[in-house]
């Protein structure tokens, strides 16, 4: 008798364990989908915040005493930085890039380089839509969880926040240390990776582009996103462990109080 009256019960409770266990999983997944997310939102940013900086590039000419090396004034590497920063933002195309020679204006790249830079605007494309998905994905994630939990969404989203910029720093630590002792083979490589053909390679005795650019301005700019993207993930880690951290003593509090 006991058994049957207890199966009705089971039943009822097998659908409402089955919705709990669907939910823990989706929400697992939508977090550790965020936790990664999130590195890849700060990364893209920041190499779209860098490639797009005139004063990098001017700074970076200055150092690199691009006026000497290339045979062009200080007015002539100003337009040609804010030529490459219009290119990356430009629809698929030819970058056209004119300086004067005496009283005639001639190309300052030549084909190789023409399609080399191509290549580098597709790539730049690609950095935008990756972090224009990844910022949506984070602002989906946070909408959604906060309208489905409300306040018991908060340290779930501290928690992937924090474990994200766990991530983030940690692996751009050992970046900006690689970068930092052994760049030319981290450049070599992410130029294997990144394109298909070997247009990169140019000739610093003929092609104004690595000469405009040698291996040190790349360095500098890796460097320097790499520096900001672990300065953003502490500050997310910082403030993502203090909103667990407060989190956990209101909830004390209030059991002190309920007693």
């Amino acid at each position: 008798m006991s058994d049957r009256s207890a199966a009705p019960e089971l039943r009822a409770r097998s659908p409402g364990r089955l919705r709990t266990l669907v939910g823990r999983l989706s929400l697992g997944l939508a977090s550790g989908l965020c936790a990664l997310a999130l590195p890849l939102a700060l990364v893209s940013s920041n190499v779209r915040a860098v490639a797009l900086d005139q004063r990098f590039y001017t700074a970076a000419f200055a150092r690199y005493d691009m006026g000497p090396a290339t045979g062009l004034t200080s007015e002539q590497l100003r337009s040609i930085a804010q030529a490459f920063i219009i290119y990356f933002d430009d629809p698929p195309g030819r970058m056209d890039v004119q300086v004067a020679r005496g009283v005639v204006m001639q190309p300052l790249f030549n084909e190789r380089e023409l399609a080399h830079m191509e290549d580098v605007q597709a790539l730049m494309h690609l950095v935008s839509r990756v972090r224009i998905v990844a910022l949506a994905y984070i602002g989906a994630y946070v909408l959604a969880g906060l309208l489905w939990r409300r306040a018991a969404f908060v340290p779930v989203l501290a928690r992937t926040v924090a474990a994200g910029a766990g991530v983030t720093g940690a692996l751009f630590a050992g970046l900006g240390a690689l970068a930092a002792t052994d760049f030319s083979e981290l450049f070599i490589q992410f130029h294997l990776v990144s394109f298909a053909n070997d247009l990169w390679q140019l000739d610093p005795r003929r092609d104004y582009l690595i000469r405009l650019f040698p291996q040190g301005f790349f360095q500098d700019a890796a460097l320097r996103v790499a520096a900001l993207t672990i300065a953003q993930a502490l500050l997310l880690g910082v403030a993502a462990l203090l909103a667990l951290w407060v989190g956990r003593r209101q909830a004390r509090l209030r059991t002190a109080r309920s007693v």
